[in-house]
């Protein structure tokens, strides 16, 4: 695999902040560049690129379902210019990714339109989300931290730049907040059968406001949804003061404590995923 390839798998095995939406649209838009003065990578390449891309951040949806889009194409042996095949693919993948956060926050503001919102990590899905609330009101907008890594605060940051009205809290000030919050709103890495794959700390928030009779909404674009071979979840285990110390990035957050699923194509309760 050819060093414009490889370097692309590199980037996403070491993006720890980004949220998958923001990965996805990078992602997109290197293979859009690689395909624009490279257009003799052989097949083989193509599926090496594919099953590394798979390998580097086996939870998140979309590199599954881009990654499986290039393998079908690459190892598809009627077509005579796969390069050509895969760059138009690619290309309507792009576009399809670049209205979905405009599309998914349109679609939720027609079905909520609450005043106090609770979230948690970062997603750029979310963000468009809340800050299109903004256009009908003033909405105060509760963010957990979401530890180890803290992007909650980047989702705060941003909202605060917009002149949103936020509070950060720690993740274990969720259950203390939750009778504020008119609704919870988080995003997705994917979305599988088993459940809603995201920041570690969603399954509690989600929990939580099912006990508190608040309803959970996941928003994603539809290249969230996949059924992937394996979810890495980043647990890792480091020495403490005499005993050992977890930590956690991702989590599967399960379908019963969830109540709608908004994409940029559909408004659906969870009932209604068909898996192929």
């Amino acid at each position: 695999m050819r060093l414009v390839l490889s370097s692309i798998v590199q980037t996403a095995k070491e993006d720890m902040t980004s949220g998958s939406s923001e990965m996805t649209a990078k992602l997109l838009q290197s293979l859009r560049s690689v395909l624009s003065s490279n257009r003799n990578l052989n097949r083989m390449e193509w599926q090496e690129f594919a099953a590394a891309l798979k390998e580097a951040r086996p939870g998140i949806a979309p590199f599954h379902n881009i990654s499986a889009i290039i393998s079908e194409i690459a190892g598809n042996m009627s077509l005579s210019d796969w390069n050509e095949a895969i760059a138009k693919k690619i290309e309507e993948v792009a576009h399809d990714e670049m209205e979905a956060a405009k599309s998914i926050a349109e679609r939720f503001a027609q079905i909520q339109s609450s005043s106090t919102f609770l979230t948690i990590s970062y997603s750029g899905t979310i963000l468009a989300a809340l800050l299109h609330q903004k256009l009908h009101g003033e909405p105060m907008v509760y963010v957990a931290e979401s530890l180890p890594f803290g992007e909650g605060r980047m989702t705060a940051k941003k909202l605060t730049q917009q002149g949103m009205n936020v509070r950060l809290i720690t993740d274990s000030m969720i259950g203390g907040v939750i009778d504020e919050v008119d609704c919870c709103v988080v995003g997705a890495d994917a979305i599988i059968p088993e459940g809603v794959v995201n920041k570690v700390g969603t399954r509690a928030l989600a929990a939580t406001c099912m006990t508190a009779g608040k309803e959970t909404y996941v928003l994603a674009s539809e290249l969230k949804i996949a059924k992937l071979d394996k979810v890495e979840l980043g647990r890792s285990t480091k020495g403490g003061e005499g005993y050992p110390e977890l930590s956690q990035s991702l989590e599967v957050t399960p379908m019963d404590l969830v109540d709608h699923i908004v994409t940029n194509k559909r408004d659906l309760p969870k009932s209604s995923l068909t898996w192929k």
